[in-house]
């Protein structure tokens, strides 16, 4: 079995200038291994780029799957680095957490705030902290960027310039008591089905039925104040979510706090939610939630059996105090 894959998705690290700007580049391979002359023990891996290349603002849920079948198409390494673009990194390492979970394999996310080619880059601590991290022992999927290695479905990116650009803000999520298994297919006609609505202040009940208006949904997540709060006063606005929900749609609670979580019956703002069926699962994070949304729609879920499954730990997700 060979030791280690890795896999340029595109992203930052590999890119170079162009007219338009920064833009995706094929040739990050010779790059890294010039980079890496000086470790030479640590150049020991396979390269494959994928096709096309993508600036990561452009992914896709499908790309995760493309991602994932790249890596079960190479299934004869033991480790896989995945350079990705750090816009959406966070998104799809947590949708590889649930397609891999339980697997042996070590894979690593990673990608850089500045290109390989420029100068004063992270590019190359973070490839080589990668490198490290793979021969301790972690299993599982993981990310690492600026000297932290992180689990892939509790972390977010928090800054979009310092080297230290992502965070766990709630801590190691809890084991799950099972393995998940994933078995789905994501394809492009399933992208429409997961949506999201960010309530502010001032938020009508219109812009709220018109973001579940679409007959292709099937999940919702709501990013509520606080501890899982709405503007509860609103009765047209509370309507049209009880609404969707009598229309099967999966609405999903999620705090737009990075750290704690939410306890939807603390306040009146939130036990309106519990009374409508809405679900929560604690401290999970919106880049876990999105991603761990299309995995379970392509296992064919759909419905209550998709909203019990989201309130479920699959890959350590949520952490100790998740609460339905």
């Amino acid at each position: 079995m060979h030791h280690t894959l890795v896999i340029y998705a595109g992203g930052t690290i590999g890119m170079a200038p162009g007219p338009n700007g920064l833009a995706p580049n094929a040739e990050l391979e010779s790059n890294l291994r010039h980079a890496l002359a000086a470790h030479e023990q640590m150049a020991d891996f396979d390269f494959v780029s994928m096709s096309p290349l993508i600036d990561s603002s452009d992914a896709t849920p499908s790309d995760w799957q493309r991602l994932a079948g790249t890596i079960k198409a190479n299934s004869n390494y033991k480790a896989y680095i995945i350079l990705h673009g750090t816009d959406t990194m966070a998104f799809a390492a947590a949708a590889l957490s649930f397609m891999f979970a339980g697997s042996p394999k070590t894979i690593i996310f990673t990608g850089s705030q500045v290109p390989l080619l420029l100068p004063e880059n992270d590019a190359v601590d973070n490839f080589m902290g990668a490198l490290r991290s793979r021969d301790g022992g972690y299993q599982g999927v993981s990310l690492y960027f600026g000297g932290q290695l992180l689990e892939a479905n509790r972390c977010h990116k928090a800054s979009s310039q310092d080297f230290h650009a992502f965070v766990n803000g709630n801590g190691k999520g809890t084991k799950p008591a099972t393995a998940f298994v994933y078995d789905g297919q994501i394809t492009p006609e399933q992208h429409g089905s997961v949506g999201l609505i960010y309530f502010y202040p001032g938020i009508s009940a219109a812009s709220v039925q018109q973001a579940l208006s679409s007959k292709d949904l099937k999940l919702v997540l709501l990013l509520s104040f606080g501890a899982g709060n709405i503007p509860a006063a609103d009765s047209a606005l509370v309507a049209a979510l009880a609404e969707a929900k009598e229309r099967g749609i999966c609405l999903f609670n999620i705090s737009q706090c990075r750290h704690g979580g939410v306890q939807q019956d603390n306040y009146a703002t939130g036990s309106v939610l519990s009374r409508a069926g809405v679900r929560h699962a604690s401290d999970i994070n919106l880049e876990a939630a999105f991603a761990k949304a299309h995995v379970l729609i392509a296992q064919g879920l759909q419905g209550p059996a998709l909203a019990d499954a989201m309130c479920e730990n699959l890959a350590g997700e949520i952490g100790g105090n998740s609460q339905e």
